[in-house]
């Protein structure tokens, strides 16, 4: 797999036409990025709040739903104009450790939001992200849980997707939520047999 993703946004980013180049391998991330600082790659997997992590966090979430299923991770690169690091990663750094198996294709329209910088590509991260965590767990509590979380942040996505101005409250979300299952129940079973 080798996919190229050009101009990618990031939190904070003062241009609109300036983002990062994102390569996803199967095993490798490679990041060209456009900052002012110098950073330390050990520090940029610790600290959350860094634009170069979220672009990491994006390519994982892009790599696991468009493969669909759990892969090692051997090294993330980023680079910059006159400063360019490799982190490896080993076996216990791997972000998902259990096997998992998604048993179906995710459409490339619905991947490409997980890039953009707003509310329905952060909704869907964070839906991608529990719903990842679930699968790659033994753990029938966190699975329960986190497959809650991602039908919560799903609801809310799709009750903004469906041109709502205004992020909604997640009770109205549900109950936008609850309305369309209701109203689409053939067609949700048989979205039931693919999985």
């Amino acid at each position: 797999m080798h996919v190229e993703k050009n101009c990618v946004p990031y939190p904070q980013m003062s241009k609109a036409s300036v983002g990062d180049a994102i390569k996803v391998f199967t095993q490798k991330i490679d990041i060209q990025a456009e900052r002012n600082g110098k950073f330390d790659i050990e520090d940029i997997i610790e600290y959350k709040q860094s634009t170069i992590y979220t672009q990491i966090y994006k390519a994982l979430l892009y790599l696991f739903l468009k493969k669909g299923k759990r892969v090692n991770i051997r090294s993330i690169d980023i680079s910059r104009t006159g400063y360019s690091k490799s982190l490896l990663i080993d076996a216990k750094r791997q972000p998902l450790v259990g096997e998992f198996s998604t048993r179906f294709t995710i459409p490339e329209d619905v991947l490409d939001i997980l890039w953009d910088e707003g509310v329905k590509g952060y909704t869907l991260r964070a839906a991608a992200s529990h719903f990842l965590v679930a699968l790659s767990s033994n753990d029938r509590y966190i699975r329960f849980e986190r497959l809650w979380r991602a039908f919560e942040q799903i609801a809310m996505w799709h009750y903004y997707h469906n041109a709502i101005p205004n992020k909604p409250k997640e009770f109205e979300a549900l109950v936008n939520m609850r309305n369309h299952i209701c109203a689409n129940l053939i067609e949700l079973s048989k979205i039931h047999l693919l999985m």
